[in-house]
């Protein structure tokens, strides 16, 4: 779906390319889940050379591993979120620059 979803975007028509938008948030959606864990461990090792406590990856990464559900849910409420920013942003500009056009 994500492939799909890449084609479509880079396609020059418009209703592709809002197909390949909608189709890639949703394979980001669906794959979440199974992303958790190899994120969690790349994070974990990193706070852990980033910060001089010790134990501070371990905890970080143990948060994310426990229940990854929860920060898959988390996570696609973030990239919905930025979803709807990016459509309100780009239908506010298109409207003013239809405006401001005539």
């Amino acid at each position: 779906m994500i492939s799909v979803g890449v084609v479509a975007l880079l396609t020059k028509t418009v209703s592709f390319i809002t197909l390949g938008g909608i189709l890639f948030i949703i394979g980001l959606i669906l794959i979440a889940p199974s992303l958790i864990q190899p994120i969690a461990r790349i994070f974990g090792r990193l706070f852990e050379l980033l910060f001089a406590r010790a134990g501070t990856g371990q905890l970080a990464e143990g948060n994310l591993s426990r229940q990854p559900s929860r920060a898959a849910v988390t996570a696609s409420t973030t990239m919905i979120g930025l979803a709807i920013l990016v459509m309100a942003s780009g239908l506010v500009t298109s409207v003013s620059i239809g405006f401001l056009a005539l």
